[in-house]
């Protein structure tokens, strides 16, 4: 009698780690995005802090940059930081989706249900959200190097 209640007590917890084993791909990916959304979040905290400096010495009226060089200079933080933003925008997305797919998996094993029609293409909906984020954050980033050109920084 004890015998036959263990086994499906067994059998949840196996059906648990089981969830727990596959879960544990995508909660890597999660440890992974969640970094390059702190790089990006550093770099758009640096974009704003130069824009906060350059404004003030625009509104200061020093002689000792052009304000033409400094409203150029604006115009560029302000496409940098908007593409920052979208790429930590999609990162967030990504994460969504991401945890999604983690539930969706916990589900599927807890329930027994094959869920893997609803798992494929929300996994590749979240890869092709962190391909866009990377290409904007590299787009990003290849503005502030011709930026950095342009104001004579040797890198």
């Amino acid at each position: 009698m004890l015998l036959a209640m263990a086994q499906p007590a067994t059998a949840a917890a196996e059906s648990l780690a089981h969830a727990i084993r596959l879960s544990m791909a995508p909660a890597f990916l999660l440890v992974g995005v969640g970094g390059l959304m702190g790089v990006m979040t550093t770099q758009r905290l640096k974009i704003v802090e130069r824009y906060r400096v350059l404004h003030a010495v625009r509104n200061t009226g020093e002689d000792l940059v052009s304000a033409d060089q400094i409203a150029c200079e604006l115009r560029v933080l302000q496409r940098r930081l908007r593409l920052t933003m979208q790429a930590i925008t999609l990162l967030t997305l990504v994460v969504m989706i991401i945890s999604l797919v983690i539930a969706i998996l916990f589900i599927s094993v807890i329930s027994q249900i094959d869920l893997t029609l609803a798992l494929v293409p929300l996994f590749v909906l979240a890869m092709l959200g962190l391909i866009l984020a990377s290409a904007l954050f590299l787009l990003q980033l290849r503005v502030s190097w011709q930026q950095a050109l342009r104001v004579g920084v040797a890198v």
